[in-house]
């Protein structure tokens, strides 16, 4: 995460071609630091469902018809969502990206 804020602020400081003041340093930080940790707490979250609906899917006792079902469906809805996030939105944006800049060069 320091390092992408450090990144951060070089690559305004190259962009703007001056040193930032501090408000505008900070500005910079914090919105990098937003970008980095929006991924890290949302990986945290899958896994942690993932694993632990894990002793739900293996049970075998009282109510394990229930919860047995439910886990299954969480776990999949769960690994499901994220490569489809990871994997099938960027293939289709850079698809639809391509297929859009091709069109406006075309009219």
């Amino acid at each position: 995460m320091t390092e992408a804020n450090l990144r951060a602020v070089s690559e305004k400081t190259r962009q703007l071609k001056r040193t930032l003041s501090r408000n505008e340093r900070l500005e910079t930080l914090l919105q990098s630091a937003s970008e980095v940790a929006t991924p890290i707490v949302y990986g945290m979250i899958i896994i942690t469902d993932a694993v632990g609906f894990i002793p739900m899917a293996l049970s075998t006792g009282v109510g394990a018809e229930v919860q047995r079902p439910l886990a299954t469906v969480v776990i999949a809805g769960v690994t499901t969502s994220t490569l489809l996030t990871l994997l099938v939105l960027p293939l289709l944006y850079s698809f639809t990206a391509e297929t859009v800049s091709a069109e406006e060069s075309n009219a």
